[in-house]
Protein backbone atom coordinates (compact mmCIF):
# COMPACT_ATOMS: atom_id res chain seq x y z
CA UNK A 1 0.00 0.00 0.00
CA UNK A 2 1.47 3.36 -0.95
CA UNK A 3 1.31 6.53 1.15
CA UNK A 4 -1.55 8.07 -0.85
CA UNK A 5 -3.79 5.02 -0.39
CA UNK A 6 -2.87 4.77 3.28
CA UNK A 7 -3.79 8.42 3.91
CA UNK A 8 -7.05 8.02 1.99
CA UNK A 9 -7.91 4.95 4.07
CA UNK A 10 -7.09 6.75 7.34
CA UNK A 11 -9.19 9.76 6.29
CA UNK A 12 -12.13 7.53 5.42
CA UNK A 13 -11.81 5.69 8.73
CA UNK A 14 -11.70 8.95 10.69
CA UNK A 15 -14.76 10.23 8.83
CA UNK A 16 -16.63 7.03 9.57
CA UNK A 17 -15.97 7.43 13.29
CA UNK A 18 -17.51 10.90 13.52
CA UNK A 19 -21.29 10.87 13.48
CA UNK A 20 -23.56 13.73 12.46
CA UNK A 21 -24.42 14.63 16.06
CA UNK A 22 -20.76 14.81 16.97
CA UNK A 23 -20.11 17.15 14.05
CA UNK A 24 -22.89 19.47 15.20
CA UNK A 25 -21.43 19.60 18.71
CA UNK A 26 -17.97 20.37 17.32
CA UNK A 27 -19.35 23.14 15.11
CA UNK A 28 -20.93 24.87 18.11
CA UNK A 29 -17.78 24.88 20.25
CA UNK A 30 -16.06 28.23 20.72
CA UNK A 31 -12.46 27.12 20.44
CA UNK A 32 -9.72 27.89 17.93
CA UNK A 33 -10.35 26.14 14.62
CA UNK A 34 -6.77 24.87 14.62
CA UNK A 35 -4.89 24.99 17.92
CA UNK A 36 -1.59 24.78 16.05
CA UNK A 37 -2.26 27.78 13.82
CA UNK A 38 -1.51 31.37 14.87
CA UNK A 39 -5.12 32.52 14.69
CA UNK A 40 -7.91 33.84 16.86
CA UNK A 41 -10.55 32.29 14.60
CA UNK A 42 -13.16 30.15 16.30
CA UNK A 43 -15.08 27.24 14.84
CA UNK A 44 -18.18 29.49 14.66
CA UNK A 45 -16.22 32.21 12.85
CA UNK A 46 -14.83 29.70 10.38
CA UNK A 47 -18.35 28.36 9.79
CA UNK A 48 -19.58 31.90 9.09
CA UNK A 49 -16.75 32.56 6.65
CA UNK A 50 -17.24 29.20 4.90
CA UNK A 51 -20.95 29.95 4.52
CA UNK A 52 -20.03 33.21 2.76
CA UNK A 53 -17.45 31.42 0.61
CA UNK A 54 -19.98 28.83 -0.55
CA UNK A 55 -22.59 31.54 -1.26
CA UNK A 56 -20.06 33.62 -3.24
CA UNK A 57 -19.30 30.56 -5.40
CA UNK A 58 -15.72 31.63 -5.84
CA UNK A 59 -12.57 30.66 -4.08
CA UNK A 60 -8.97 29.84 -4.52
CA UNK A 61 -6.70 27.65 -2.45
CA UNK A 62 -3.03 28.34 -3.04
CA UNK A 63 -0.80 25.60 -1.77
CA UNK A 64 2.84 25.01 -2.47
CA UNK A 65 5.92 23.50 -0.95
CA UNK A 66 9.31 22.10 -1.83
CA UNK A 67 7.76 20.18 -4.74
CA UNK A 68 7.05 23.51 -6.49
CA UNK A 69 10.79 23.82 -7.11
CA UNK A 70 10.31 20.94 -9.54
CA UNK A 71 7.30 22.68 -11.09
CA UNK A 72 5.08 19.67 -10.71
CA UNK A 73 2.57 18.08 -8.34
CA UNK A 74 2.98 17.67 -4.58
CA UNK A 75 3.51 13.91 -4.89
CA UNK A 76 6.54 14.41 -7.14
CA UNK A 77 8.97 12.79 -4.70
CA UNK A 78 6.98 9.57 -4.38
CA UNK A 79 5.55 9.33 -7.89
CA UNK A 80 8.84 10.05 -9.66
CA UNK A 81 11.03 8.19 -7.18
CA UNK A 82 13.17 11.17 -6.18
CA UNK A 83 15.57 10.10 -3.40
CA UNK A 84 15.32 11.98 -0.10
CA UNK A 85 18.89 13.25 -0.44
CA UNK A 86 18.05 14.90 -3.77
CA UNK A 87 14.76 16.28 -2.41
CA UNK A 88 16.65 17.83 0.53
CA UNK A 89 18.74 19.81 -1.96
CA UNK A 90 15.52 21.19 -3.47
CA UNK A 91 14.41 22.31 0.01
CA UNK A 92 17.31 24.77 0.07
CA UNK A 93 16.00 26.29 -3.16
CA UNK A 94 12.46 26.73 -1.81
CA UNK A 95 12.51 30.24 -0.35
CA UNK A 96 9.08 31.86 -0.66
CA UNK A 97 8.70 35.35 0.69
CA UNK A 98 6.29 35.83 3.62
CA UNK A 99 2.62 36.22 2.63
CA UNK A 100 3.40 35.52 -1.03
CA UNK A 101 -0.09 34.08 -1.49
CA UNK A 102 -1.65 37.39 -0.44
CA UNK A 103 0.38 39.24 -3.08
Amino acid sequence: MNRRNYLALMGAAAGAVVTGSQLEILAQEQRPADAGAPTTSTVADRSRRMQWWHAAKFGMFIHWGVYSVYGRHEWVMEMEGIPATEYEKAAKLFTPKPDAARD
